[in-house]
Order: C-alpha cells, then structure tokens, then sequence
C-alpha cells in the first residue's frame, strides 16, 4: 500500500515538472498533446492517491494518526499515514504480547 502513494507521490511529481517547463507548442489557451496529457495523468493519478490514502487510512489507528499528524508540521500525507501505520502495528504486538503475559500466569 505504501509503495503505491509513494510511486503515486512519485508520478505527480514528475508531471508536474513536465508541465512547469516551457513548451513551444502549447498556446496561451490550449496545452500541447503531451502536455495536455500529462495533466489528464496528474488527475488520474491524483484520483488514485485519494482513494488509496482513504483505503489505507481507514486501517490505522485514529489517535495514532492524530499522534503522528500535527496541523501546520509540514510532513507529507505519505510520510505521516506510514509512521502512523509503524505506531498502529507497535501498539498491536505490545498489546498481543501483555496478552501473551497475563495468559501464562
């Protein structure tokens, strides 16, 4: 899941830079077809990190999101949801394990 957004992340960087470069055969009003098509990309792409991010989000701890999230920290969605996802799975094997615990005594 993570090495999705990340290739997602990726992919709408580098069209994005394609589509900030000067182009000669893109008008004032009108995209080039390769430019008009990296931005058809960026939306699908775009489309696609949302879904994925819901997806995955929707598997991980609220309060380990809010833990890991702060407003205005400037840490990347993809960068966040995965340490989150870290501190979900942390706090799963610490709970099994005291379960493992108290079940032996």
């Amino acid at each position: 899941m993570f090495t999705v957004l990340q290739s997602l992340d990726d992919a709408i960087a580098f069209r994005l830079d394609r589509l900030n470069l000067p182009c000669q055969r893109c008008a004032p009003d009108r995209k080039c077809d390769d430019h008009a098509h990296d931005e058809q990309l960026v939306q699908e792409y775009q489309d696609r990190y949302a879904f994925e991010f819901s997806d995955a989000r929707s598997r991980i701890d609220p309060d380990a999101l809010h833990q890991v999230m702060q407003p205005g920290d400037g840490t990347p969605p993809t960068v966040a949801l995965l340490s989150a996802a870290i501190l979900t799975r942390l706090r799963h094997e610490s709970y099994l394990s005291s379960q493992s615990y108290y079940l032996r005594c």
